[in-house]
């Protein structure tokens, strides 16, 4: 199983639908919501220091997670770690640890674009 994980910068909602269809389906709302705020504009992680991460795997994203700048915290170098979601067939792999250490990096190193990890 091959995954890479890639910055996403202009691909959202719409490569999302399985994250989105299989989360609601076990009870979570916060990848709707992530859709659901990029479409509207509200959090689009493009705000210096933030980031957002899908894994992809045979073509197709398998998880995602989301690096913003913590709102209430008056240092801007404080993130938070947002909307972490693996496919339940790809957990236990090492995707979401692989996101987690993406975020990660875009936190030291904010113009870092695309991670092998």
């Amino acid at each position: 199983m091959e995954v890479t994980i890639e910055r996403l910068t202009d691909r959202l909602p719409d490569v999302l639908a399985a994250l989105v269809a299989e989360s609601e389906q076990a009870g979570w709302r916060f990848v709707r919501r992530l859709a659901d705020d990029w479409t509207a504009g509200t959090n689009r992680f493009d705000q210096p220091g933030e980031a957002l991460f899908a894994a992809w795997s045979a073509g197709r994203p398998v998880g995602v997670c989301g690096l913003n700048v913590d709102p209430y915290i008056l240092d801007r170098g404080v993130g938070r770690v947002r909307r972490l979601y693996v496919l339940t067939e790809y957990r236990r792999r090492g995707v979401g640890q692989r996101l987690v250490r993406a975020v990660i990096a875009a936190a030291v190193r904010p113009s870092a674009r695309q991670f092998a990890g």
